[in-house]
């Protein structure tokens, strides 16, 4: 039990860290966060992607970029899009990180460290999976030569999201009015083909007894697909003909 308790303390300082960062007001949309965007088209386009930063990161992010901003990304088994992490918990502070799928009935890697399941978003400590994701920043890059964000998750220690609570005002602060509501547990927002949503206590279960923001743009994911493939069908036209 006492062991518990520590957790959830170590969680919740954890979170009230990261959390704080949500409270600057983003009024005008802009982005935020070091990580070029490079000049990547479709989705939901730059500026509306910009109105959704979380954790300093916007989607379009280059993957190339979170190397240097204290993000390990895979090899990714078993799973075709890149993922890189950021875990943000005391107790993977200064150890190995290791970013991959596991396939089911398959052991997880070994040695001591933490991992993360790119398959799952579970986490292990030291060859243990967590009860509930230990906090962590994940983005998820698109499956092209020059991987792009086109999801990025923020989860969290447990809160409540009813319109008093100082998660929901930060918030609301950063993103402004959402589209939808469904306290104590969703807001969510949406413009063009970007969507966010802030989810807390997913399940009444153990393993649902946290938080995590999501904001995704699916409709990038599709540009760059399509941007690749007549990138490399280009190239496959300009092939030197063989003697005939």
């Amino acid at each position: 039990m006492k062991q518990s308790w520590t957790l959830v303390a170590v969680l919740i300082l954890s979170s009230c860290a990261s959390i704080a960062k949500l409270g600057t007001s983003n009024d005008g949309g802009g982005g935020g966060g070091n990580a070029a965007t490079g000049g990547g088209a479709g989705g939901g386009g730059e500026d509306v992607r910009a109105r959704f930063p979380v954790q300093d990161l916007v989607l379009g992010t280059k993957l190339s970029a979170l190397a240097a901003q204290g993000f390990t990304c895979g090899p990714d088994r078993g799973n075709s899009m890149p993922t890189c992490v950021k875990i943000l918990d005391e107790r993977c502070k200064g150890r190995k990180l290791t970013v991959r799928a596991i396939a089911m009935n398959v052991p997880p890697p070994e040695g001591r460290g933490c991992v993360y399941d790119s398959a799952t978003g579970a986490t292990l400590l030291d060859h243990e999976k967590t009860t509930i994701p230990m906090s962590l920043v994940a983005v998820k890059g698109t499956d092209t030569s020059a991987p792009r964000a086109f999801e990025i998750e923020f989860d969290f220690a447990m809160n409540t999201l009813d319109g008093d609570s100082k998660l929901s005002k930060a918030l609301v602060a950063k993103y402004g009015k959402p589209s939808l509501t469904n306290p104590p547990s969703q807001l969510a927002w949406e413009s063009g083909d970007v969507q966010l949503q802030a989810i807390c206590g997913s399940s009444t279960a153990d393993w649902g007894q946290y938080c995590h923001l999501l904001v995704t743009d699916n409709r990038l994911l599709e540009s760059e697909r399509s941007l690749q493939k007549a990138a490399e069908q280009a190239k496959a036209n300009q092939a030197e003909a063989p003697k005939l």
